[in-house]
């Protein structure tokens, strides 16, 4: 029962991702050629938007003609400016105002359309918050698909770190990842690893203090993603006394320590010793012995022996 239950829980996570789904509330349906004046009047009793695309701008407001009515938007009522100059642009989302069923004119406010938008976003924002809230009290794992819709950086002394802003589900509860809570590897800088409109799952572990943001949560998907340790056979493949070319990343502020990375092990953060007659400097690559290798204590731990140079061929 519980391996079915996974299924479940893993098809559902899928076709959210990757599909819209219709909740039943706030319908919206896109006008096409097949459309007719009788589903406009339809669509207006139940209160739903439409998208259309403009066709035209003339005698001042933006216009779409189908098979037997036309589609009107006046310029109050398609921006707080007035200016319709870029309506024919894009696709809009707009309300139905009113319906003249002599002249066979739609009257729609793409102003309305977006407050409402705003509305059903704000109010699903609501429940999604208090959901995951809840969840959280009775000690259940919360795993939601997120989008990417900002990827940061910040200056510690000579270092620096990233994270990410992140939409749940595309509403406006908002997730925050550091670069060291996105996986199990090592990750320096998570421009290397995502971009903005990437989806990613994320597991929603704390509520984040934020006094003018609500529904503001820390996300991890350390839980989520496989260990490098593991899934390289670290341990197996490397003992003590072995030599690797390690690239300086950072430095210790007071110089005891340096972290490094190397193409043989893909993503693990090298602990690097210190060693006269070395100079150590952030991009330098050296020649290193390997002192430690330890999945039990997460340890990875190298000697430097010499800058590494390549040498010309002759």
């Amino acid at each position: 029962m519980e391996n079915i239950n996974q299924l479940i829980n893993e098809r559902i996570k899928s076709i959210r991702k990757n599909n819209y789904v219709d909740s039943g509330n706030g319908l919206i349906q896109e006008i096409d050629e097949d459309i007719n004046f009788d589903d406009i009047c339809s669509m207006e009793k139940r209160n739903e938007n439409l998208v259309v695309r403009f066709k035209g701008i003339y005698e001042n407001r933006l216009t779409a003609t189908f098979k037997n009515f036309t589609v009107i938007c006046l310029p109050q009522d398609f921006n707080r400016d007035g200016n319709i100059k870029n309506g024919l642009s894009r696709k809009y989302e707009a309300a139905i105002i009113k319906i003249d069923h002599e002249k066979k004119e739609v009257f729609v406010s793409c102003i309305k359309g977006f407050e409402k938008i705003q509305a059903e976003r704000s109010s699903f924002a609501k429940q999604l918050d208090n959901e995951i809230e809840q969840k959280i009290k009775e000690k259940e794992r919360v795993i939601y698909p997120a989008k990417v819709i900002k990827i940061l950086t910040k200056k510690n002394g000579n270092d620096y770190f990233t994270f990410a802003i992140l939409s749940i589900l595309d509403s406006k509860v908002t997730g925050f990842i550091y670069a060291r809570d996105f996986a199990q590897c090592w990750i320096r800088d998570l421009r290397n690893v995502c971009s903005i409109g990437d989806w990613l799952d994320v597991e929603i572990v704390s509520r984040r203090k934020n006094d003018h943001a609500p529904y503001y949560w820390n996300c991890s998907r350390l839980n989520i993603t496989e260990s490098p340790w593991t899934k390289e056979n670290i341990d197996d493949r490397f003992k003590r006394g072995d030599m690797l070319v390690v690239k300086c990343e950072t430095l210790d502020k007071k110089s005891r320590w340096w972290w490094g990375s190397c193409d043989e092990v893909k993503g693990i953060e090298l602990f690097c010793d210190f060693r006269k007659g070395v100079n150590i400097y952030p991009g330098g690559k050296y020649k290193c012995v390997i002192k430690q290798v330890s999945y039990k204590d997460k340890m990875f731990k190298v000697v430097p022996l010499e800058e590494f140079r390549i040498l010309k061929d002759y």
